[in-house]
């Protein structure tokens, strides 16, 4: 009797442990990664927005991989040393191997001020499509605040695209279709991509509010402007003379205030006076928020505008402005 009773205790306690082994064989290694952020935890309209600032984050250049001298999208050194606005200065040392090749127009492709604003270009994009992949699987954000969502998102792609088509040119164009674990996906670089640029941007103009609740975030008006600026680009000088006619009197910075000229030119390079009437699109920043370090050891480097007085990207669209407006 001791004997079966000692069995009857065995061979549930066996099967218990055998079930358990077999059903914990899978479950126990299938856990999320600790300290990563996936597409479940940010499917929410805090997370979406989230990967969307930090989109905006990367106009300054600074904070993905690539960030660096040759990065931001104020292009002093792709746009005023090349053009001769600006010039490098300092000694021959200082720079000199990677950035006066691009002074003189003798860059080579293993410049690494060029790898820099290709990695940092499609780094923003890749976080662009992020916010569209992720909102997709988010069920709590209101159609009219995805609405507003999907049309920033898509002027950051474009706008980040139309960076990298500036400059290189010839360039693969990369939406939220495109996943990295696809390895029949087409990134070939023998298709002009100014039309996706186009419709990028013709998005956000269809779709964005004439004002934004913050002043940073791109409204209906900026993304005229930059659809007009591509046209300018392609030539379409007949379609972005069209737009310019009507922003210009009629359009408005992202908080509301009338474009208009400041008096005074320099006031645009003043950081007291940044976000004024003449701002279409600006790279919002901050101080001493411990965010980040320059090469320095001060914080807030923005290392990509480290040679200029204030990120400003609307200066080559207000430029444009400024002739019309004297014609």
């Amino acid at each position: 009797m001791k004997r079966f009773k000692k069995y009857t205790l065995i061979i549930p306690s066996c099967i218990l442990l055998a079930g358990g082994i077999a059903a914990c064989k899978k479950s126990f290694l299938d856990k999320a990664p600790l300290g990563t952020l996936n597409q479940q935890i940010l499917a929410n309209e805090a997370g979406v927005q989230g990967l969307l600032i930090g989109t905006y984050s990367l106009v300054d250049g600074e904070g993905s991989s690539g960030d660096g001298i040759g990065s931001a999208a104020s292009n002093w050194l792709f746009g005023g040393i090349a053009a001769d606005d600006a010039y490098k200065g300092s000694d021959p040392s200082d720079g000199g191997a990677d950035w006066l090749p691009i002074e003189t127009h003798a860059v080579t492709s293993t410049n690494p001020s060029c790898s820099q604003k290709f990695k940092l270009c499609y780094g923003a994009i890749q976080r662009a499509n992020d916010v569209l992949r992720t909102m997709a699987l988010a069920t709590d954000i209101k159609p009219e605040e995805a609405t507003t969502i999907r049309a920033e998102t898509r002027f950051l792609r474009g706008f980040f695209h139309f960076e990298l088509k500036r400059i290189f040119n010839m360039v693969p164009y990369v939406d939220e279709t495109v996943v990295t674990t696809n390895a029949n996906v087409d990134l070939s670089n023998t298709t002009d991509i100014y039309p996706k640029i186009e419709a990028d941007f013709q998005a956000a103009v269809d779709s964005l509010p004439e004002t934004q609740p913050q002043v940073g975030r791109v409204n209906k008006s900026a993304a005229k402007a930059f659809l007009a600026k591509v046209y300018m680009y392609e030539h379409k000088y007949a379609e972005a003379k069209a737009i310019f006619d009507d922003i210009i009197p009629h359009g408005q910075t992202s908080d509301g205030k009338p474009y208009d000229l400041l008096p005074n030119y320099f006031s645009n390079f003043n950081p007291a006076q940044k976000n004024s009437q003449e701002s279409v699109f600006a790279a919002q920043t901050s101080v001493n928020d411990n965010s980040s370090t320059a090469w320095s050891g001060e914080p807030n480097g923005n290392f990509g505008d480290i040679l200029t007085s204030l990120t400003m990207v609307v200066l080559e669209v207000a430029a444009v402005f400024t002739i019309l407006l004297m014609i």
